[in-house]
């Protein structure tokens, strides 16, 4: 897994086992300035939905609410492998803090530079 940004892209990545839209709206609020967000990965593990929120689509809302019209596309999965904390959109972790999870959700924001 890697992080980059380029003059006209970027990616942030994080993983996170709390509240969605707490990690979602951190990652967002990472995005440079001048970007937009073009596409969203989300891959929870199949266990969050009724487990961890009571109800099932809780994640997808969450990005749908603070990225409207972004489309997003994912995958359910056990055993995720993503960063220990967020990576990329200027953060200086590097690849070497991916881990194993359980119970986590990754989600990666692509932005692209607007104009």
């Amino acid at each position: 897994m890697s992080s980059r940004r380029s003059a006209d892209s970027a990616v942030g990545v994080t993983s996170f086992t709390g509240d969605a839209k707490d990690a979602i709206q951190e990652l967002v609020g990472r995005m440079p300035p001048g970007f937009q967000a073009e596409a969203v990965a989300l891959m929870p593990c199949f266990m969050r939905g009724k487990n961890r929120y009571g109800k099932n689509d809780v994640e997808p809302g969450v990005v749908s609410e603070l990225l409207p019209g972004v489309p997003i596309f994912g995958m359910f999965s056990h055993g995720e492998f993503g960063p220990k904390q967020c990576l990329g959109f200027d953060s200086d972790q590097g690849p070497e803090t991916c881990g194993s999870h359980s119970m986590t959700s990754i989600v990666a924001i692509h932005a692209s530079r607007i104009g």
